[in-house]
């Protein structure tokens, strides 16, 4: 029997995880705003408007007092770890985004392991029951209950089918589908007030941030993707014989559900084992440097993450990349861009290096470009033109985007995602051969990359790309113009001007009339009530209680006002 191509149904929501009123799950909110103050770390909660969730100062001050000893970034990991499959997540998110964070923290979240306890047997047998539509026994001879890997979003068991073949069966966790989006629903509530709060969420962007990651998150939930990933990953390596991706059985795989060859290896970090199968470790340090500069450089589609739990170095020398649920793309832009900042690095052209950073990233109304260039020479000084000083390739891609933050320059996610990909990679030829060389490679991969620019069909390609997007602005040009030309003799042209975070400053002043109108009305109560318990007359017409009432009302008002505008700090 095929397997269906829709999940099966969801495992009963956990009842402590329950919606509140606005469909914001209020206890997992709750129980994160728990984990958030116990590591010390309850100034993100009033930041992102959650301060009704805290839990009581006299329950958490015993933990806060406990987690100071350890560092902000190190509190924010462990805090990230113990939130769960979507924490791990985001934390290995914010991990490839070094034009956000501080170095420290970057350097921190990379620690950030995506292992979790297995779950039962009996529960992966009925996700698999599920979505394959039958029985397992129809579709394998044997299948081992105990898994070789577990992860926060799923686990991997072996088996071997009908026919022999031994294959690697991943089945996503019965719960997690449910428990994701409720956190995603906290992410996106918690970014958008952050962002309506936060000049520095509003620069950002944090909501985009994390609409864009929670796409990628429920993408990685479905397993069919994965698998197009994997697919593709095994073409574009069919050409490179020592490094190679697994094949997928589609007849068995489904959205919760992924079924692939069981490759037999072990870790780069297992020194011993490596030795053991003999294998040459500096010629595949550079053969897997080699393979992942094409991926980044040339093929435009990479593996994301490819860290040493994501690799297998088999008995014949080959390396296999695993866990394709994190790829990215690059367009031949930024595919060029990145070439040259490579290029500019090595040949230690500061100025270059400016000048590729910001024509790729959004450059901040704040950015001191004078003092922008002068950092970059500085840092092209200490690593780039001093290679013997013992400091990585990687160490100066990640001083270079420390350099981002601090002048508030922003660039693309992809472009992020690259240069992350290129440093997990040099620490991965560093494991394997602890004298490789990252500058000498990436100045081989840049060469290579030249050349194959120089080949007639690329170079033809490229001509043709340019003489089509010509022959685009020489038709619509003309047509363009004589249109304006002709709504102007028309009188119908109109030029529409928006003034920068004009909104906000309208909404200050709306708030600021809202509130002289209101102490207007205030006083006039007051002044109304006084003359009226000032007057025998109107005090007799009126009666002495009712004027009181309205004299108490005003008094109220007024001193509400008072407070709220202490309270917000405009005082």
């Amino acid at each position: 029997m095929e397997p269906k191509r829709t999940s099966g149904p969801e495992a009963p929501a956990e009842p402590a995880y329950g919606l509140g009123s606005g469909g914001l799950p209020v206890r997992r909110a709750m129980h994160i705003a728990r984990i958030v103050v116990r590591f010390g770390l309850g100034s993100f909660l009033h930041l992102a408007g959650l301060d009704r969730y805290r839990p009581p100062k006299r329950r958490s001050r015993k933990a806060d007092a406990s987690a100071q000893i350890l560092g902000f970034p190190v509190r924010v990991r462990l805090a990230l770890e113990e939130m769960g499959p979507a924490g791990i997540k985001i934390g290995q998110a914010l991990a490839a985004r070094a034009d956000l964070l501080p170095p420290e923290y970057i350097a921190e979240l990379r620690k950030l392991q995506d292992e979790a306890p297995s779950f039962p047997f009996e529960a992966a047998r009925a996700v698999l029951e599920q979505e394959l539509g039958c029985g397992i026994d129809e579709h394998f001879a044997e299948i081992d209950p105990t898994p070789v890997a577990a992860a926060s979003l799923s686990q991997v068991h072996r088996a071997r089918r009908h026919d022999g073949r031994e294959v690697a069966v991943k089945v996503q966790r019965p719960e997690v589908r449910q428990l994701v989006e409720q956190d995603l629903q906290i992410l996106s509530f918690a970014a958008g007030f952050a962002q309506r709060r936060s000049e520095w969420c509003r620069e950002n962007d944090v909501v985009s941030w994390a609409g864009e990651f929670a796409h990628i998150l429920r993408t990685e939930l479905d397993f069919t993707q994965e698998a197009r990933n994997t697919d593709r990953l095994r073409e574009s390596l069919a050409e490179t014989p020592y490094i190679m991706a697994p094949r997928v059985h589609w007849d068995l795989t489904a959205h919760r559900v992924l079924v692939m060859d069981f490759v037999e290896g072990v870790t780069p970090k297992d020194d011993e084992r490596l030795d053991a199968l003999g294998v040459d470790r500096p010629r595949l340090a550079q053969r897997f440097a080699a393979a992942m500069f094409k991926q980044v450089t040339e093929d435009g589609f990479f593996h994301g993450d490819p860290h040493a739990g994501n690799l297998k170095v088999m008995a014949d020398g080959r390396i296999a990349l695993l866990d394709a649920g994190h790829v990215d793309f690059a367009g031949r832009d930024l595919r060029d861009q990145i070439l040259s900042l490579l290029q500019r690095l090595l040949e230690g052209d500061s100025r270059g290096v400016v000048n590729v950073l910001t024509a790729v990233g959004v450059v901040s109304a704040r950015t001191d470009l004078a003092s922008l260039r002068l950092d970059v020479d500085k840092m092209v000084a200490r690593f780039a033109l001093t290679r013997s000083g013992g400091f990585t390739f990687a160490e100066a891609l990640d001083f270079l985007f420390g350099l981002l933050v601090k002048h508030k320059v922003r660039v693309p996610a992809t472009f992020a995602s690259l240069v992350r990909a290129i440093t997990i990679t040099q620490g991965v030829c560093l494991m394997l051969d602890p004298q490789f060389d990252a500058w000498a490679a990436a100045e081989e991969a840049l060469k290579s990359m030249v050349r194959s620019r120089l080949r007639p069909h690329e170079i033809f390609s490229l001509i043709q790309g340019s003489v089509r997007e010509w022959g685009y602005y020489a038709k619509t040009i003309p047509r363009q113009l004589s249109e304006l030309i002709l709504r102007t003799q028309a009188g119908g042209t109109r030029v529409r001007l928006e003034l920068e975070h004009m909104d906000r400053s309208l909404h200050r002043l709306d708030i600021m009339v809202n509130r002289l109108s209101f102490a207007m009305v205030v006083a006039a109560i007051i002044v109304g009530s006084a003359t009226v318990l000032g007057s025998e007359k109107a005090s007799t017409a009126i009666g002495n209680p009712l004027a009181l009432g309205f004299a108490a009302v005003g008094g109220f008002m007024g001193l509400w006002l008072l407070y709220s505008i202490v309270r917000s700090g405009r005082l």
